[in-house]
Formats: C-alpha cells, structure tokens, sequence
C-alpha cells in the first residue's frame, strides 16, 4: 500500500526546487519513482514516458487495436506506453520518427516536450493559443526549432515555461534533454495553472 502523503523517494532532498512537483505528480498518480525509494529526478525523458503521463492526466481513454497499429515498435509484449503512444498519435499530439517508428526510448528534448505539451493543450484540450509574445528575451531563441517556435511563444505566455537564467541571460534551453525533474514541474504547471 502506497502513502500518497509522504515522499518514499531518497533522491527527493526537502529542499529540492523540485519536491513540490515531484509529490504532486506522485500523488495524483501522474509519475511514479524509478524504484520504490528513487525518482531519479536527473534522469532523461523518454517520448514514450511523457505520452505516458499525458495521457494519465487525460483521463487514459481506451484505444482500439488498429490505432495500437499505428507504429511497429510500440507493439512489442505489453510495453507500458503502448496505449498512451496510440492515443497521441490519433488524437495529433505526437507523430513519429518515421512512418512506421515511434521510437518511444528516445530522449525527449526540451523543445520536443513543449511541442507536444502544445498539442495536447491546444489541440486536444481546445486552449487559446495565444501568440504576439516575441521569444527575443532569451539569448538562445535562435536554437529553437521551427516546429517548435509557437509552442514555445505559447509556453512562455501561458507561465508553463519561465526560462533559466545564467550569468544574467534567460535561457529556454530547447536542445536540452527533459529531465524527470523538469518534467515533474512541466506537468504541475500543465495542469494547475495552464489548463
């Protein structure tokens, strides 16, 4: 029997700038530790975990065999992001690496993870999508990809994104892999505040 109300993880200091996230997606059942005593809040995303969630907080709908059709590496015996991935996919918050991969053990980036928070957001949820915010604040705006341009705009209006600040520039990081961490703070935002 799991307590919701204490943090069984080692890894998760009092003081962390990311306990609150880490306890409110532990106990709304969003993410769970790496082990029993461990988050690894370090620890890379994967496009498969963050669909995962995703589609916990939406609500894990059930999905039909020919959308579990959709790619031909998500099939494999039960994988736990086998629904989630067809659910994005066919509700338009992911698409894949090719027609037929997913590639749901790839490091998620930063900007990839905003694209789909997006999707998911707007698309899916129905919000504005607000714009007319310039990302020109930031120092490494340039290194934002295309795909990514408004759903980082979008991200930095709604507050789901503030940025990092680092000897006096604010940064968005958006080749950066998404920790668990950051995802766990990602995910607390998306739900409380943004949505």
């Amino acid at each position: 029997e799991i307590d919701m109300d204490r943090l069984p993880f080692d890894d998760v200091p009092e003081n962390a700038w990311f306990r609150d996230a880490v306890s409110y997606v532990y106990r709304n059942e969003f993410m769970s530790g790496t082990s029993s005593t461990t988050f690894a809040p370090g620890g890379a995303m994967t496009r498969g975990m963050l669909v995962t969630v995703l589609y916990r907080i939406d609500g894990s709908a059930p999905v039909t065999d020919a959308e579990r059709a959709c790619f031909d590496d998500i099939a494999a015996p039960n994988p736990y992001y086998t629904d989630a991935v067809a659910w994005a996919y066919s509700n338009g918050i992911v698409s894949g690496v090719s027609a037929t991969r997913f590639d749901p053990n790839r490091i998620v980036t930063r900007q990839e993870a905003i694209a789909i928070f997006y999707r998911y957001c707007v698309g899916q949820n129905g919000m504005n999508a607000q714009s007319g915010l310039e990302l020109d604040v930031f120092a490494d705006q340039a290194d934002v990809a295309g795909y990514a341009q408004n759903a980082f705009t979008w991200a930095v209006a709604t507050g789901l994104v503030e940025g990092s600040e680092l000897g006096g520039g604010y940064y968005l990081n958006p080749t950066a892999c998404l920790n668990r961490a950051s995802a766990a703070v990602l995910l607390q935002r998306c739900v409380e505040d943004v949505m």
